[in-house]
């Protein structure tokens, strides 16, 4: 197997908006989102002082935007996983997904 050849997630470079050290939070999910996401995007929104980064492969709002501490990033599941074995260097053989493997 030769290097990764992924492009990783290019993230901005942002400012901690109230001195450091900063917090940030990755929130995985694929698929549907749930019927009560309106209320984990207002819960996140409060917590003003985190930056969340949705990695999905749906939007989780696509009719409203999302909290200013809110980020999302499409990734679709096969290349999360293929990410991760890349990285990580493994197979991951036992990664279930789903009641699936991956």
């Amino acid at each position: 197997a030769g290097p990764c050849r992924f492009r990783y997630l290019s993230l901005p470079a942002r400012r901690c908006m109230h001195g450091q050290p900063c917090i940030a939070m990755f929130l995985t999910r694929w698929g549907s989102w749930l019927s009560l996401t309106p209320l984990l995007l207002r819960s996140l929104a409060s917590n003003r002082f985190i930056d969340f980064y949705l990695l999905s492969d749906r939007h989780p709002s696509p009719s409203a935007p999302l909290p200013d501490n809110v980020h999302f990033y499409h990734l679709p599941l096969n290349s999360f996983v293929d990410r991760l074995r890349c990285v990580l260097g493994m197979n991951l053989a036992n990664l279930v997904v789903g009641a699936r493997f991956a």
